[in-house]
């Protein structure tokens, strides 16, 4: 992808090349902008962002906070507007992936209730037309 993109994996490997990478595959840049590389291929993180290939410090993760994003493919983000981006000093996990926020059982038996109401409607609304149509049928009688 073009440009700086942001992401809450924390599956971060080393690729063929020791850069440091999302599982997905992408470079992740350091504090500096620039993508981490971790020559000897001994990669540890701290919590704090720091990144070390050994004992001897390669690099800090880029941490920020963004407003307002807009997703694009898998777990990439893109920012709004890249200058209201600001450094988060907050602690990270490294290893961990996020679970959803989506309470599946309950957004699925949400859904089925909707649905219920949804054919309970149609069917209330069935039986107004048959009464209605009955109605001028019977006027039109003269009844």
């Amino acid at each position: 992808p073009g440009g700086v993109r942001y992401t809450r994996r924390g599956d971060l490997r080393l690729d063929d090349q020791k850069r440091v990478v999302t599982g997905g595959g992408e470079a992740v840049l350091g504090d500096d902008g620039q993508p981490i590389t971790v020559p000897k291929g001994n990669l540890r993180f701290l919590r704090d962002g720091k990144v070390f290939d050994g004992t001897q410090r390669v690099g800090t993760l880029g941490r920020y906070r963004v407003g307002d994003i807009a997703s694009l493919s898998g777990t990439l983000l893109e920012a709004q507007d890249p200058s209201k981006a600001t450094p988060d000093s907050r602690d990270i996990d490294i290893g961990v992936l996020e679970s959803s926020n989506v309470d599946v059982v309950r957004e699925q038996s949400e859904m089925i209730q909707l649905t219920n109401r949804a054919k309970l409607y149609g069917e209330l609304i069935q039986i107004q037309d048959q009464t209605l149509d009955k109605a001028f049928r019977e006027i039109g009688r003269g009844r």
